[in-house]
């Protein structure tokens, strides 16, 4: 699969779009707005189908949750690859 460079539109604060198009197979364009405030995301797809016999329009969305953090520091310790040090 390809796709088309994703195009990002802030509309306020903490709201963003994310928009694109997948050239190779289905030829979709998919727009998906986020609210990084809230948690909330929702989006839709508009695209027809592979072999041209239908074209479709579907939308989605979800709600996000904070679940916690992994410490793996223990596993990956940091290092310095600054080579001019």
């Amino acid at each position: 699969m390809w796709s088309s460079p994703c195009e990002y539109l802030k509309l306020r604060e903490d709201v963003y779009c994310m928009c694109w198009v997948e050239h190779k197979w289905e030829g979709l364009m998919d727009a998906l707005f986020r609210n990084l405030r809230t948690g909330r995301d929702c989006s839709f797809v508009f695209g027809i189908s592979h072999g041209g016999e239908s074209i479709f329009m579907d939308k989605g969305g979800c709600k996000t949750r904070h679940c916690g953090k992994v410490d793996l520091s223990g596993l990956y310790p940091l290092r310095n690859y600054n080579v001019m040090a």
